[in-house]
C-alpha cells in the first residue's frame, strides 16, 4: 500500500519535468513556433492592429512575392511569414524568416532600407521608422519590425521564448 502512495506522489512529479519548455529556450536555440504561429500570437497580444494583411510561408502570395520582398528565392527559406499595412500609406511590418543555408540577418536588413527609399520623399516620417527598425533573432527566425511600437513588439516576441 505504501508503495501505492509513493507511486501516486512521485509519477505527478516526473511527468512535470517531462517535455520541452519553450520560455527556456535561449537565442540562437530554435523553438517548436513555426512563423505562422508567431504571427498568430502577436496578433493575439493586441500590438499588430494596423498590420491588416499577411501572408505565411507555403501561401501562394508569400511564395510568389519572397524574392521581391527579401531577395530570396523561396527555395532559400524554411519558414516565413509578414504583416504588413495593405494600403501602403505606413511602412510598418513584421517580417519572420528562416533558413539553414542563407543569410536572413543580411535579407532584413536590405529590406528594411527598401522600406525606407519606398518611403522617401513624400512620407519622411515612415521613412525614418523604416530607418529604425529592429532587425533581431529570436527562436532560430530573423526577425524584421518596422513600427512606432518596435521595441515592445521585440519584448512581446522574447516573452515567448
Amino acid at each position: 500500500m505504501s508503495k501505492n502512495i509513493i507511486l501516486c506522489l512521485i509519477l505527478p512529479l516526473m511527468l512535470c519535468g517531462c517535455g520541452s519548455n519553450d520560455e527556456n529556450t535561449s537565442k540562437g536555440e530554435t523553438s517548436s513556433l513555426t512563423a505562422s504561429q508567431l504571427l498568430d500570437k502577436l496578433e493575439q497580444s493586441g500590438l499588430t492592429e494596423s498590420l491588416d494583411a499577411r501572408a505565411d510561408y507555403g501561401d501562394e502570395v508569400f511564395n510568389d512575392n519572397c524574392y521581391s520582398l527579401y531577395g530570396a528565392s523561396i527555395d532559400e527559406l524554411s519558414d516565413g511569414g509578414i504583416m504588413y499595412v495593405s494600403s501602403g500609406k505606413l511602412s510598418d511590418e513584421i517580417s519572420i524568416i528562416s533558413s539553414s543555408t542563407a543569410d536572413c540577418e543580411k535579407f532584413l536588413t536590405e529590406r528594411a532600407q527598401s522600406r525606407a527609399n519606398d518611403f522617401e520623399g513624400y512620407a519622411p516620417d515612415e521613412m525614418q521608422k523604416a530607418e529604425n527598425a529592429l532587425v533581431f533573432e529570436c527562436g532560430g527566425f530573423e526577425i524584421l519590425v518596422i513600427s512606432d511600437s518596435s521595441d515592445e513588439i521585440k519584448s512581446k516576441i522574447e516573452s515567448f521564448y
